[in-house]
């Protein structure tokens, strides 16, 4: 739909964000881009290790494998939450990869285990911020 006093609109058959571009851009600015972690939606179900760490790394490895396939050089990672999990491991170990980092209500951060060397007892930072200082 487009007029005078209607935007130009590209609509899909799912709910889901809106994206408001800034001054003096428009849609053409911007592609995005959803895809479905390893065993949701229509992925794939492979064999999840019982491992956690080993499970995670294989869902890092998947957007990976999927930003390659797109031959993206840097993205921009929005993650939701067990998605902002994983956007926040993927930043870590995938840095020059990464542009920008957007979390929207992310799950799963712990905070990270106390520094035994610096004496305090308080906890050490969570894993987000280490995504942020990477």
């Amino acid at each position: 739909m487009q007029g005078e006093t209607e935007p130009n609109c590209t609509y899909t058959s799912c709910n889901g964000p809106l994206m408001v571009h800034g001054f003096g851009v428009g849609v053409r600015l911007w592609k995005l881009f959803v895809f479905d972690l390893l065993g949701f939606g229509q992925s794939s179900r492979p064999h999840f290790p019982m491992d956690p760490a080993l499970a995670e790394e294989q869902s890092v490895r998947s957007i990976e494998h999927w930003r390659q396939a797109l031959a993206l050089d840097r993205i921009i990672l929005l993650g939701h939450s067990l998605g902002g999990y994983l956007a926040t491991s993927y930043s870590i170990q995938y840095p020059e990869r990464v542009s920008h980092l957007i979390l929207v209500d992310p799950w799963g951060f712990q905070p990270m285990p106390v520094d035994s060397t610096s004496g305090s007892d308080r906890p050490g930072c969570p894993r987000w911020v280490e995504a942020l200082i990477a």
